[in-house]
């Protein structure tokens, strides 16, 4: 769990430094997309697995998780 949770505290970093609000779909999507990269990278680096349906499902889930409340947040407005 540790490379996904080091990816995404650099995504909120990322979003700190551009003053974007944290509530929107496109924020979700940039720490959608620190976390996978970020994790994957540091999973091959410390000699874990990143076999390709790892890679698919921690996409997809990580996708539901940061930017589906942000959907529903948005859909409540």
């Amino acid at each position: 769990m540790w490379p996904f949770t080091a990816g995404l505290f650099a995504g909120w970093l990322a979003l700190g430094l551009t003053h974007r609000a944290v509530t929107t779909k496109s924020s979700g999507l940039i720490l959608v997309l620190f976390t996978v990269t970020l994790g994957m990278i540091l999973r091959v680096i410390s000699g874990q697995g990143t076999a390709l349906a790892f890679v698919i499902v921690a996409t997809l889930f990580l996708s539901f998780s940061l930017i589906g409340w942000r959907t529903v947040h948005s859909l409540r407005k």
